[in-house]
């Protein structure tokens, strides 16, 4: 059975998802009106449980110097906010990043922050096949998991998954 906030898949009669948290609810024969509802409350505490989480990445910008590319600059850069994140609706940052090789991997510096909390990532990926500057996003995933995306919203590599709640 999926959980009606999360939709990580809910095994061995538990109460609670053990993802997320939210209530199992096994009413075999429930009405229409009375599903939307559950999911309603879902909706409602998938949002409060990720309402302050920030998903970001580190970005690097580089300097041409007559020895070669050297590093110029780092910033952390947040791609989305906890309350941006739909199950399944990719969120894309609205800044192109130049890449620097054509095919291959990189690896994406990733951070997820909740107040004073902070979990840093290093999330490889593969390099789409598109021409020209990429794109970085993220989806939310079932289970409050998430990967990261690279290349745009016709085509694009995705990061291993990661949890929200670790």
């Amino acid at each position: 059975m999926k959980c009606e906030s999360c939709m990580g898949e809910v095994r061995g009669g538990r109460a609670k998802c053990p993802f997320c948290g939210f209530p199992v609810v096994q009413i075999p024969e429930m009405e229409e009106e009375e599903r939307e509802h559950v999911r309603s409350m879902g909706r409602e505490y998938l949002r409060r449980k990720l309402e302050d989480l920030t998903v970001g990445i580190t970005a690097y910008s580089y300097a041409m110097e007559e020895e070669g590319l050297t590093l110029e600059e780092t910033a952390e850069v947040q791609v989305a906010g906890g309350s941006d994140l739909k199950p399944g609706v990719p969120v894309w940052l609205r800044r192109d990043f130049q890449r620097l090789d054509q095919e291959g991997e990189v690896v994406i510096h990733a951070f997820l922050r909740r107040g004073d909390h902070e979990k840093r990532m290093e999330l490889p990926v593969q390099l789409p096949k598109i021409s020209g500057p990429c794109r970085i996003g993220v989806c939310l995933e079932e289970g409050l998991r998430a990967r990261f995306l690279l290349g745009d919203a016709d085509s694009c590599t995705k990061s291993a998954q990661f949890s929200l709640m670790d």
